[in-house]
């Protein structure tokens, strides 16, 4: 097995044949959800924001988009000396621990959520109010508010809306915004692309929201409560402060003037 594939248009592929590939190229950076796969990521995200990426010029700009634990590493990035809060993040990662409470088989909703907020809080409260300030990145949290049957609480309404979803995204892809309404939470600039696959708000990420923000994200469906209302200024439609569903969604729109695509498999 081949440790890295490269996909690349016609384009993009005569560029990394005559001049490989600099800091300089990269502008926009996704990062999808998938729990702790992320994590196998973790020393080419050290070596990416830490070390590589910032060596473009001072003046290059850069978007990071994710979702889930996509959205907690791209907030990483913008962190002060990203690669050792990368290190910081795997550790913490699977250092996580929520203590089942007497009386149920399992950790209820309400700790993991209360957990997991703290943990938030502790991992980025006191970088938070420069992250996103960042003069060249820019960070665009991804969350997904549930629509009909997935508005409803309670663990078997959000199976069965999520089984309908699933079988929906199967017959067209047209048919997901029947079910969730996507917002992109953006630091300063909007998001440098435009997503019509579902319908999709834009909303300025604060210092105010970005706990919530990313804690929806990062959230799982089922096993979490609501996050409660996010107070947001809508930059493009309006109505957005609400109850919002727990999510767990990646970023599946194709962007067909990407420049590349770089996959990386471990090897032994």
């Amino acid at each position: 097995m081949q440790a890295l594939h490269i996909h690349a248009g016609p384009r993009a592929l005569a560029h990394l044949r005559e001049h490989g590939l600099g800091p300089a190229d990269i502008r926009l950076i996704p990062a999808a959800a998938g729990g702790p796969k992320g994590l196998i990521l973790n020393h080419l995200d050290q070596d990416i924001f830490g070390r590589w990426l910032p060596q473009a010029p001072a003046t290059h700009q850069v978007h990071l988009v994710g979702a889930s634990i996509g959205a907690w590493r791209m907030a990483t990035a913008m962190m002060p000396d990203p690669a050792a809060q990368f290190e910081r993040l795997a550790r913490e990662y699977i250092a996580q621990n929520y203590p089942v409470e007497p009386g149920h088989s399992r950790p209820t909703a309400q700790a993991v959520s209360d957990g997991f907020a703290q943990s938030m809080q502790d991992f980025f409260g006191a970088s938070l109010p420069g992250m996103l300030q960042h003069p060249n990145w820019h960070l665009h949290v991804i969350t997904s508010r549930g629509r009909g049957i997935l508005r409803a609480p309670g663990r078997w309404g959000s199976m069965a809306g999520f089984a309908g979803l699933a079988l929906s995204n199967a017959i067209s892809r047209d048919q997901v915004g029947r079910w969730l309404q996507r917002t992109v939470f953006s630091s300063d600039q909007a998001l440098p692309l435009t997503l019509t696959d579902q319908p999709t708000t834009q909303v300025v990420l604060t210092p105010d929201n970005f706990m919530k923000v990313v804690q929806a994200s990062c959230s799982i469906p089922s096993g979490w409560i609501r996050c409660g209302t996010l107070p947001v200024r809508p930059q493009a439609r309006t109505g957005m402060a609400g109850w919002w569903t727990i999510t767990s969604t990646g970023l599946t729109t194709r962007c067909r003037r990407a420049w590349c695509c770089i996959r990386t498999f471990s090897v032994r």
